[in-house]
This record gives structure tokens, C-alpha cells and sequence, in this order.
């Protein structure tokens, strides 16, 4: 049995009471340690404070040229920004930036809207736009901008220089939908090989397309395909195509009669490169399937 006497508790309140002192006093030290400390981080980002940086905000990006619905170039337009690290100035800070030698991309080919880059009293960043020119870029060629913040001693250790990639697009206009009709071939993302007819009816004009999931329905899914119709497809001039959902495919699986089967569609033409990729959705008894199914294929004949 523990026995407890006064001499005992005296000496436990005296320990107590000594690492109760000893706690509080390193508390006090550590405190006075933090605000020292934060003076000393913050004293130049205090309002009025003059040390401060320069840098450039997403100083590496790649663009690319798109086109409108009607088929002609988009022009890249993008801002380019600079930021500055510390306390907003009193002033209006002007930074100058120099096109660097690596520069490749040529003078006719883009404008800045400005020369230099302010940033208004204040603030912490400024900008201008940059318009790079599409009819006056070479075809499917990367070209860099490469531009270097000329502020002496207030650039910041990184960040000053900046380097955007910009690319026209390879985009060949379709004068006649009859350019992307004959015979293709490729896979799906099931690996199964495709064979496709595209021709114009001479009827409707439509863009007619015939053959794809074929190796899917009668290899992975093992139906038989008792009755194919060919498919209309429009062609946008943007470089987008779409099928509308319409009848497609009716089927037998181990003799039994299947529901039919609809099919619709969207994706894209290169008549560059004479290629298609197209994203379609088969739908049964009104439902899709819950399967997603891509074919990218190339025009071999015409």
C-alpha cells in the first residue's frame, strides 16, 4: 500500500510548481523567437516596402490555331502577364522585355499590343495581349516565342524568361464531300480491324458510310447481322462530323431474333492526312449500350 505524508506532497507541489516555471518560460522564449522571426521575413512586404521581383505568370504554354464553324482560321490570342513578388508600389512600375535570339517564330507572324508591360500602382501584375497570326504561319511547324524580362536587378531568380510554343494546324477545307469517298481501313479500341465504304448518294447528296462495328458485333460480341443499311453522316466544315441516331443493324444471337440496333455518332475529318476518328454509341431496344466504341481509320482507295 502507497503511503502519503505531508513531506511527500510537499515535494511533489515544489516539482510541479518548478517545470510549471520552467514550461512558461521556454513558452516566452519560443514566442518572442516567432515574432522576431516574422519581423524579419515580412519587414519588406510591409505597405511601402521597395524590395520586390519580377516574374512572368505561366511562363510556359503551348497553343495551337482552331477553326471556325465555317472552316477558316482562329488567330491564337493569348495575354502574357508578369507578376511581381512583394509589396504593391506607390508607383507605376514600366517593365521592358527583349525578344531572345531563340525566337523563332517571325516578326509578320504575331503582334504584342503593347512594348513594355506596366503594372499600375498598387496592383501586384500587369499584362498585354499577344496575337499570333494564322494565315501568316507555316503549316503544322511549332514556333517559340521566347521573351526575357529587362528589369536589372529585379528579376527574380526564376520566372524572367518566358517561352510559349505556337503551331497553325495542318487543316485541309473540303470542296466537295466526295473528296473523303471510297474505301478505308483501321481498328477500333477493341483491336478489331475495320473495313469502311464512304461515298455521296447521287440522289440526296448525303455523305453515306457503311461497315463500322462490324468486327465488334460478330467477333467480341458474337451476333450474326441479318439486315445493314448504310449510314448518313454530315460533314461539317470545321473538321467535325456527326451521325444523327438512326437504324443500323438487326441481328440473331445463337438464332434467336435480337433487338435492333441505332447508331449515332460524332468525331472529326482530316482531309490532309485523309483520316477519320469516330466516337459512336450503339443503341438497343432505345437504350444505348454501355459500351463506348472509337474507330480511327484512313481512306485507302477513292
Amino acid at each position: 500500500m502507497l503511503l502519503i505524508n505531508a513531506k511527500n506532497i510537499f515535494i511533489m507541489k515544489k516539482i510541479i510548481r518548478i517545470a510549471f516555471i520552467m514550461l512558461f518560460g521556454l513558452a516566452f522564449l519560443v514566442s518572442c523567437d516567432k515574432e522576431t522571426n516574422f519581423a524579419d521575413l515580412t519587414d519588406d512586404w510591409k505597405p511601402g516596402g521597395t524590395e520586390y521581383y519580377l516574374q512572368f505568370i505561366d511562363a510556359a504554354q503551348s497553343f495551337e490555331t482552331g477553326v471556325t464553324d465555317l472552316g477558316g482560321f482562329i488567330d491564337i490570342t493569348t495575354p502574357i502577364s508578369v507578376a511581381l513578388l512583394g509589396s504593391p508600389q506607390s508607383t507605376d512600375i514600366n517593365i521592358d522585355l527583349v525578344v531572345d535570339d531563340s525566337t523563332t517564330i517571325e516578326p509578320q507572324m504575331y503582334e504584342m499590343s503593347a512594348s513594355s508591360i506596366t503594372i499600375p500602382a498598387g496592383q501586384t501584375s500587369g499584362s498585354f495581349v499577344l496575337t499570333a497570326y494564322a494565315d501568316e504561319m507555316p503549316v503544322d511547324e511549332w514556333l517559340d516565342l521566347v521573351l526575357v524580362i529587362d528589369a536589372g536587378d529585379k528579376n527574380a531568380p526564376v520566372g524572367d524568361t518566358l517561352k510559349y510554343k505556337l503551331k497553325r494546324i495542318a487543316f485541309c477545307p473540303l470542296l466537295d464531300d466526295s473528296e473523303l469517298a471510297g474505301d478505308w481501313t483501321g481498328s477500333d479500341d477493341w483491336d478489331n480491324p475495320t473495313q469502311v465504304v464512304t461515298w455521296v448518294d447521287g440522289g440526296t447528296s448525303d455523305f453515306m458510310i457503311n461497315g463500322l462495328n462490324v468486327g465488334w458485333m460478330e467477333g467480341w460480341w458474337g451476333e450474326v447481322i441479318t439486315d445493314q443499311v448504310p449510314l448518313v453522316m454530315i460533314l461539317y466544315p470545321n473538321g467535325s462530323l456527326e451521325i444523327v441516331e438512326q437504324y443500323y443493324i438487326t441481328s440473331t444471337w445463337n438464332g434467336a431474333p435480337q433487338p435492333t440496333y441505332n447508331l449515332s455518332a460524332t468525331g472529326k475529318w482530316d482531309n490532309c492526312k485523309k483520316e477519320m476518328v469516330i466516337d459512336y454509341v450503339l443503341h438497343q431496344g432505345g437504350e444505348p449500350l454501355s459500351y463506348s466504341f472509337t474507330e480511327t481509320i484512313a481512306l485507302i482507295t477513292k
